[in-house]
């Protein structure tokens, strides 16, 4: 299952690899952040391997779900964290449960998730804007 927004020419696909489990833990998302202009792309990498930060997950009734706790954020020094993509060059990411819900089991039922990438203070020629996916659908059986 898939689902794919473009802003400011960065397009995100995002994926639930895993849309039936019975373990929290078991869950994978895929993030796929690609550059659809012809020019280089600055793209601020530096929370992007963090998926607390970047995921929202509700049950299918809309009532959020909790993650593990928000990590301390790395610093940011305008330099550490960011990658210069080429015209159609791609960077992905791929979280799986045990990153996003810190070993906290899920009941059985059916939820969706989606991810947020916010750069809308990017600071000198960084890609700038908010990218929220659609929601999709995952199931933790019994």
């Amino acid at each position: 299952m898939e689902t794919k927004k473009t802003v400011n020419q960065l397009t995100l696909e995002f994926s639930v690899i895993t849309p039936r489990i019975k373990y929290a833990d078991e869950l994978e998302v895929r993030a796929c952040f690609k550059n659809e202009s012809k020019t280089k792309m600055r793209l601020k990498t530096l929370f992007l391997d963090l998926p607390i930060i970047l995921l929202n997950v509700r049950k299918d009734g809309g009532e959020k779900v909790p993650l593990g706790p928000p990590p301390l954020p790395p610093l940011d020094d305008g330099v550490i964290g960011r990658v210069d993509l080429v015209p159609g060059q791609s960077l992905r990411y791929v979280y799986n449960g045990i990153n996003i819900f810190s070993g906290k089991a899920l009941p059985p039922g059916l939820y969706e998730i989606r991810i947020r990438y916010d750069n809308e203070a990017g600071q000198g020629e960084e890609w700038r804007g908010v990218i929220e996916t659609d929601w999709i659908k995952f199931n933790v059986e019994k």
